[in-house]
């Protein structure tokens, strides 16, 4: 009879369907395993190289530091305030998305405060400058004015010492301008350029501004 040929060919076919199942499941087995292997490989490779950028990274901060500290050294005037400026108790806060200088001021009741832009803050972190440079670059009209009202009550000496203290700051060049004077006793060379973003206003300017404040003064 056909009947039992039959049965072994659909038999004989079946099995060379699941062999080639088989064959067919190994073959992806093997394919994935060694994607898992290369995956694995990529995935350290990657860890080696995150590593290495934040080890670099760190390296580039230190090294931007240091050489912050080494500016400072060598130019201590950059980053000094006139003592009318009350540092330890200056600070910094963040709120609103934004960042907050709050400073204290001779003259000023309670602090004086002004936002920050994100690049400023950004390089504040990154060491590139620091808050006694931003405070010169946003209060100096405080600054200027406080230096004056201290001066305008002092003679001989004493405004001699105060005159000398100030030139050793970031505000160097306000004696200079309000005491014309000065200009023949101020260390030699141009420190002009080296301040960040600071600007100062003219010996007419600030004496206006002071005459404006109810201060007897004649511009000569």
């Amino acid at each position: 009879m056909r009947t039992v040929p039959m049965i072994q060919e659909q038999l004989d076919e079946l099995r060379q369907k699941v062999e080639n199942i088989q064959q067919n499941l190994e073959h992806r087995t093997r394919e994935r395993n060694k994607a898992k292997v290369e995956a694995e490989r990529l995935k350290k490779e990657r860890d080696a190289y995150a590593r290495k950028a934040e080890e670099s990274e760190r390296r580039a901060k230190d090294a931007m530091k240091e050489a912050g500290s080494l500016r400072r050294l060598l130019y201590p005037w950059r980053y000094e305030l006139p003592d009318v400026v009350d540092l330890s108790r200056s600070k910094m806060s963040r709120h609103g998305g934004r960042c907050w200088l709050h400073v204290t001021i001779e003259g000023h009741n309670g602090y004086v405060t002004k936002s920050i832009s994100s690049s400023e803050e950004a390089m504040y972190e990154r060491g590139v400058i620091t808050k006694e440079q931003l405070i010169a670059k946003h209060f100096t009209d405080e600054i200027d004015r406080a230096c004056c009202r201290r001066w305008l009550g002092m003679k001989g000496a004493t405004l001699e010492r105060e005159l000398q203290k100030a030139m050793g700051t970031l505000f160097h060049q306000l004696p200079q301008i309000l005491f014309p004077h000065k200009l023949f006793t101020a260390p030699g060379g141009s420190r002009e350029g080296e301040n960040f973003n600071l600007r100062h206003k003219s010996r007419d300017e600030i004496l206006r501004e002071m005459i404006d404040e109810g201060y007897n003064i004649k511009l000569s």
